[in-house]
């Protein structure tokens, strides 16, 4: 049995995480305008945001070679991931 093999073009992936980037931050701008900005950075779900882009740019970096670029924005991520179990922990209890 003959498998056809689909290829997605590099290009194509980054400009498909390009846009997620661009689609986050209108996420965030969204966020910050329909609540006030004291009550933003109390949400979890702020810096899950802020994480899946540190995320996303660290995968395009990645692509383009850029290693050491690509390790500081992973860590950035992480921490952002941290920030947001710490902020769901304190709203939980």
């Amino acid at each position: 049995m003959i498998y056809d093999v689909i290829m997605i073009s590099e290009d194509f992936i980054l400009v498909l995480v390009v846009g997620i980037i661009i689609l986050s931050c209108v996420e965030l701008l969204l966020l910050f305008i329909m609540n006030k900005s004291k009550n933003v950075f109390k949400e979890s779900f702020f810096y899950n945001v802020v994480s899946g882009i540190f995320l996303m740019a660290s995968l395009l970096c990645f692509s383009k070679d850029y290693f050491t670029l690509c390790v500081l924005l992973l860590t950035c991520s992480g921490l952002f991931h941290f920030f947001s179990l710490i902020t769901f922990l304190k709203r939980k209890s």
